[in-house]
Parts: structure tokens; sequence; C-alpha cells
């Protein structure tokens, strides 16, 4: 049986991007305190899992994944900028956790920023400075923030890219 660490497995419709655009944007826009802490304010007080679906192919690979494997799920779950609202936003995400991945056992779902504090066999992570450590295996999926990284950079850090769900499945077995 191997361990599976599983950070930011869920890769989202681009709502959730786009609140993380409109960020930037407002900060570059309007640079004073004022209004960034509005549109801060806006933010934190929606669901932003509301929504959101989960990509083709993550449910079934994880309910497969799980029957024969320690999966555990370490995922980030809040930004800092509002400590007030960090407990909505962990909330939001518990609850879109529980409701999209019903087979998933609580228990090994973790929130923490500092992935690297959680150990495993393999890290599954769409962030390369998210892979310290020491790893059987790790897996990059291929998200918007990470494709310019070249298969080059990747095979020095001994890293797999993936695209989808069902990639994700073949480079594990």
């Amino acid at each position: 049986m191997m361990t599976l660490h599983l950070t930011r497995f869920l890769k989202f419709h681009s709502r959730l991007l786009i609140f993380l655009e409109l960020l930037k944007i407002e900060l570059e826009l309007f640079p004073d305190t004022d209004s960034r802490y509005k549109f801060y304010d806006y933010y934190v007080s929606v669901d932003s899992y509301d929504g959101i679906e989960l990509k083709p192919g993550a449910g079934e690979v994880l309910e497969k994944l799980i029957k024969n494997n320690r999966v555990i799920l370490v995922t980030s779950g809040c930004h800092y900028e509002n400590s007030l609202a960090m407990g909505r936003q962990f909330g939001d995400k518990w609850r879109f956790l529980l409701n999209k991945l019903p087979f998933f056992p609580p228990q090994n779902i973790i929130f923490a920023n500092q992935k690297d504090l959680i150990k495993g066999d393999i890290i599954i992570e769409d962030r390369v400075e998210n892979m310290k450590g020491e790893y059987e295996k790790k897996i990059l999926f291929t998200a918007f923030h990470n494709k310019n990284i070249t298969d080059e950079e990747l095979s020095e850090k001994n890293i797999i890219r993936v695209d989808d769900w069902h990639q994700l499945y073949k480079a594990l077995n």
C-alpha cells in the first residue's frame, strides 16, 4: 500500500481563477488600501466554490485510488490577508469537498498551506515549489501557472507532468 499526498488536486473551472485575476487587476488599478479592502471584502463574502465542478475524471480516479491506497488530500483553503474570513473560506471548501467527493474519507483531508509538513510516497501538485522533500514519485498537474516550465526543468527535478486525471491514473500504475 502506498501513501499518496494529493495537494491542490481539484482543478476548477475558471470561476475561481477569474476571482484571483480580478484581485490582481483590482490591486493594479486601485493600489490604495481602501479599494483593495473593498474588493477583498466582496471576494471573501461569496462562496467561491458555488457552481464549481470537478475536472472530468477526478472523482472516478480518486475513488479507484482510495480502494487500494491511503490517499491524503492536503489543500490550502484560504487567503491569510483577512484572518476573520478564514473560517468562512475553510467552511466553503470543506462543504465543497464533502459534497463533490462523498466517498472520500473526511479524516484524510488536511488544510495546510505548508504542504511539505505532510509526507507521503507520492506527491501530486500543480506547483513545483510545493514539491519539497523526498518522494518516490512527483507528479505535476498542468495548470495555467506552470505551462511555461519545460520538460527539461521537470526532468532535472524528477517530476512527471500530467494533463488530466486519466493520465494521472496511468502514471500511478
